[in-house]
């Protein structure tokens, strides 16, 4: 009788956590203001795009749209800045 291996399925990638924690504090941050609709991919297999993110008017009407890639980064490399919404 011969012993079955049985294989693992492949690993997620270390930084997958990391990755789609960015992603999910990016789309609070902006979805909250109510001025941007973000449509934000994770766990995909598309290069240099993560999604897209809307910039819409105060009747919700798209007035722009960004191409994004969300990164993870180190906590010291953080600058704050702050934009009036007009």
């Amino acid at each position: 009788m011969s012993k079955q291996i049985i294989n693992k399925p492949a690993a997620y990638p270390k930084t997958d956590t990391d990755e789609n924690c960015a992603v999910n504090l990016v789309k609070l941050v902006l979805e909250k203001t109510g001025r941007f609709k973000c449509a934000i991919n994770t766990r995909d297999k598309v290069p240099n795009t993560d999604g897209t993110i809307e910039l819409v008017d105060g009747d919700n009407v798209p007035v722009g749209k960004l191409e994004v890639q969300i990164k993870k980064m180190c906590c010291y490399s953080i600058s704050i800045w702050t934009c009036e919404l007009t």
